[in-house]
């Protein structure tokens, strides 16, 4: 089940706890509800029509997908694939956020204000 999003681990690679250094941003770290730039996010379709592209627009839902990126279909939310595995349950997927802003040719974030 997400749980959140984190922006560094303690394993040890180059630059890995020190972001402004490795990209000359510092990491913007808040509670449940804040506006985030993510550039972790599908591209691509996963399961439905694999391999097509995904377009996000101002005000999609955005879930957990199921390769722990960030995408605005449903059916390929980490939870709706688990819960189809199992007959009978009725849980629908975890918001994880609503889109604000959608990536373009300018910017490749995709900024939206967390629900998770």
């Amino acid at each position: 089940m997400p749980l959140g999003i984190f922006l560094n681990d303690s394993i040890g690679n180059a630059y890995e706890n020190t972001p402004g250094v490795a990209s000359g941003r510092g990491p913007y770290v808040a509670g449940v509800g804040s506006t985030v730039g993510n550039s972790l996010y599908e591209t691509k379709e996963q399961l439905g029509s694999p391999g097509t592209a995904i377009t996000y627009a101002a005000g999609n839902v955005l879930y957990v997908s199921v390769n722990g990126l960030i995408t605005n279909l449903v059916t390929d939310a980490y939870e709706y694939q688990t819960a189809a595995r199992f007959a009978g349950l009725a849980v629908g997927p975890t918001i994880a956020g609503i889109v604000k802003v959608a990536p373009d040719a300018n910017s490749s974030l995709l900024v939206y204000d967390t629900r998770i």
